[in-house]
């Protein structure tokens, strides 16, 4: 899958997990709205999972560069994408278990620790189905 492809899935999904109530009370506060919107938040927190990229400053070097255009006038600095993700990683969690009931795994194989709020792949499998 496209990279591109899986950021737009990846929002869609993030953006109809929050049409959900019991999901989008997390995320009530008061307060001016944020300039990124949550869900785009949340589908760029997810997105660097697929990336493979750990490294926070690289990550967010890596998405300004190659994604900026997927959300015009929206951006944040790094610390406050860094922040606020840490705010939200329950949410995170919550929507990482349902994204993972819709992306295809052929072999049903995946492990991962979850450290903070980035999950760290143990075990990476290989094969036609990996994603670069």
């Amino acid at each position: 899958m496209d990279r591109e492809l899986l950021l737009i899935a990846l929002y869609c999904m993030v953006d109809d997990a929050l049409a959900q109530s019991h999901l989008a009370m997390q995320l009530k506060r008061t307060g001016r709205k944020p300039k990124l919107p949550d869900a785009a938040l949340l589908t760029l927190a997810l997105f660097q999972e697929f990336s493979g990229i750990r490294d926070e400053d690289e990550y967010w070097s890596y998405v300004r560069r190659e994604h900026e255009s997927c959300f015009p006038g929206q951006w944040i600095d790094r610390s406050q994408y860094n922040r606020r993700k840490k705010n939200l990683a329950g949410l995170i969690n919550q929507i990482r278990a349902l994204t993972a009931r819709v992306f295809p795994n052929p072999a049903n194989l995946h492990i991962i620790d979850c450290i903070g709020t980035t999950a760290i792949t143990v075990t990476k499998f290989f094969g036609s189905h990996s994603f670069p």
